[in-house]
């Protein structure tokens, strides 16, 4: 759920939407989450990627691999 929502608003999804999240998205941001679900599901996104996003956007440190 937070990689959805952090890639359905561009940030860090708390810094947008009130918590709880799933009591205060928009119509919109229900849809997009919905979507970027479904294309996870089917593999067209990878989840791999925008976890990374996900991660970049609240300053985690990306894990090495060597």
């Amino acid at each position: 759920m937070r990689v959805i929502l952090d890639n359905i608003v561009g940030c860090a999804w708390y810094e947008v939407i009130p918590s709880p999240a799933y009591k205060n998205l928009t119509d919109e941001q229900a849809s997009a989450a919905l979507n970027l679900a479904r294309q996870i599901a089917t593999e067209s996104v990878s989840l791999h990627a925008i976890n990374q996003c996900s991660k970049k956007w609240r300053n985690k440190q990306l894990k090495l691999e060597f």
